[in-house]
């Protein structure tokens, strides 16, 4: 659980979570799926059309409660950055019951679905939209041209973010 907390946000591999427990691939699958129906923390699968492209990457995992993971990280997981990211997840989850992330030459934190059907790229930084943001959306809209528009949140607008107010 500690492994999964402080790689929140992040790809997680279950060969290599194994490999540094030093146990089969299936004894941490069983372990990550006993904790998600635990409610520890939820899976974030990849965004895709397509099932069998969703099923071949890796999905990342957020805490049930960003406070469960401030307590259980080593001081270099403590990241407020990873807080919002996590808070975020939290929030969509709770509004789009679905939340999904695309990667391909760069990361979209958050994918949700408006009721359209249409995808919402939703990027997250502490500090507000930086460079790297933008490519990984350019790449989103080549990919996924009929996108709805993208929204940012940072540490001013989360507020907003989990009020409901800031994806209409």
């Amino acid at each position: 659980v500690q492994m999964v907390f402080e790689s929140a946000g992040s790809e997680l591999s279950m060969r290599r979570i194994a490999g540094a427990l030093g146990v089969a691939v299936e004894t941490v699958q069983a372990y990550v799926e006993a904790c998600e129906s635990a409610y520890l923390f939820f899976g974030c699968p990849f965004f895709a059309w397509s099932e069998r492209q969703r099923a071949t990457h890796p999905r990342k995992f957020y805490p049930i409660d960003s406070g469960l993971r401030r307590v259980s990280v080593t001081k270099t997981g403590e990241d407020i950055g990873k807080h919002l990211e996590c808070a975020t997840f939290l929030a969509l989850r709770r509004r789009f019951g679905s939340v999904s992330y695309w990667r391909e030459r760069g990361e979209v934190d958050f994918v949700v679905r408006r009721s359209d059907g249409k995808p919402v790229p939703v990027q997250v930084s502490w500090a507000g939209a930086q460079e790297r943001h933008q490519r990984a959306l350019d790449g989103f809209y080549e990919r996924f041209p009929d996108a709805a528009e993208a929204v940012f949140v940072d540490r001013r607008n989360f507020v907003n973010l989990a009020r409901g107010e800031l994806l209409g």
